[in-house]
């Protein structure tokens, strides 16, 4: 168990050491370049929600899992291969291998709606996706959860 402990004080010790902003490490135009292009595909896909959805909905979440290299050298290849398969299923009308729970996955990129019931938005279904936050945090005795607690 103290090995354990030794290896997350180092990891964190550094994590301290090599902590910079985000804006020291990106270029603002690079980051902007790709959450513009995030957005776009986001409003490209709205089609594909409408013979899912049973009401029409004009917000989502565009979420992207990506490296710092990615967003430092302004590579959208991620969101360029999902449009790829966009174009594809809002030219056949197939949704079946992306479309799930009111949502449209592609590998590292997700695009997600509300949903009605359970009502959950969908930052909460990709920051709390097992509601365990929520619950705890409606839970009588209102207590702030572990996770949230300072270290």
């Amino acid at each position: 168990m103290s090995q354990g402990y030794g290896t997350c004080h180092k990891l964190r010790k550094r994590e301290e050491s090599t902590d910079t902003l985000l804006r020291d490490r990106f270029l603002v135009k690079s980051v902007a370049k790709f959450c513009k292009s995030l957005k776009d595909f986001g409003e490209r896909s709205m089609p594909l929600f409408k013979g899912q959805v049973r009401y029409e909905m004009k917000q989502f979440v565009a979420v992207a899992f990506v490296s710092n290299e990615e967003i430092k050298n302004e590579d959208i290849g991620i969101i360029q291969e999902a449009d790829c398969r966009l174009t594809k299923a809002l030219a056949t009308k197939d949704v079946s291998d992306i479309y799930e729970n009111y949502s449209l996955s592609f590998n590292r990129l997700v695009v997600l709606m509300n949903t009605p019931e359970p009502k959950r938005h969908g930052e909460a279904r990709i920051l709390d996706p097992s509601d365990v936050i929520r619950r705890t945090i409606l839970t009588p005795p209102f207590t702030v959860p572990v996770l949230m607690k300072k270290i």
